[in-house]
């Protein structure tokens, strides 16, 4: 009888057992990682607060309000570092990194069934970065055709004109100039890196072509990364 009692209790403890490691393998984890800086080549920002946000869906099919809430918030170490770890009983729908009350960043943060994911640097400002644009056209550019610049960010209106200054018609017209990357982030499967993107308006002054579009860049890319721009 004390023999079939001490089977019975093994029996019951490896059940038991078997379904705690069920429950915990059902259990969902996530790591999200990242850098705090206030510009590219500038400083890391140590022993600062930043915050992960879920933006929110509508609670129910008869109501379109949505409410943004509050996931985690933690503390950048001395290196500027943070780390968030998330479990079930929090979301998958990590949608912004705020600091001071700020959107620094925004976009998908976990892609798909991923449990780890590095934001690399974050910036509390936007980021400019010098890029090299490339114009085309049906036919050749004249003496003096100008194309305009507009860049909105999150502090204002970027402008530029760009000028064909050869006194030659010309196929095909580089420039250098700034441009500025938004808030707006995304995983890019084939760099397996985030990259920020910035919406350009181009205007061929003169005439009534425009175009609208979307630069993606990684982040502190030291290479002058170019775009082409075809009216």
């Amino acid at each position: 009888m004390r023999t079939l009692t001490i089977l019975l209790t093994l029996l019951l403890f490896s059940v038991v057992l078997t379904n705690c490691k069920e429950k915990d393998d059902d259990v969902f984890h996530a790591v999200i990682t990242g850098v705090l800086m206030d510009s590219c080549g500038g400083k890391v920002l140590a022993g600062e607060v930043v915050e992960l946000w879920d933006e929110g869906r509508p609670s129910d099919l008869f109501r379109d309000e949505i409410r943004p809430f509050l996931i985690k918030s933690v503390t950048t170490n001395s290196d500027g570092k943070f780390q968030v770890d998330l479990d079930q009983l929090m979301t998958r729908n990590v949608g912004t990194v705020r600091y001071n009350n700020q959107v620094i960043m925004s976009g998908e943060m976990l892609e798909g069934t991923s449990t780890e994911q590095d934001l690399g640097v974050v910036f509390t400002h936007p980021l400019k970065k010098r890029v090299r644009f490339k114009f085309t056209k049906g036919s050749d550019f004249k003496p003096n055709d100008r194309i305009a610049l507009y860049q909105p960010h999150s502090q204002g209106t970027h402008r530029d004109t760009f000028i064909n200054l050869t006194g030659e018609k010309k196929g095909v017209l580089y420039f250098e100039a700034d441009a500025y990357f938004s808030i707006k982030a995304f995983y890019d499967i084939a760099t397996d890196s985030i990259v920020h993107e910035g919406m350009a308006r181009f205007f061929y002054l003169g005439s009534n072509d425009s175009k609208t579009e979307f630069l993606k860049s990684t982040l502190c890319d030291t290479s002058l990364q170019e775009f082409h721009v075809n009216f």
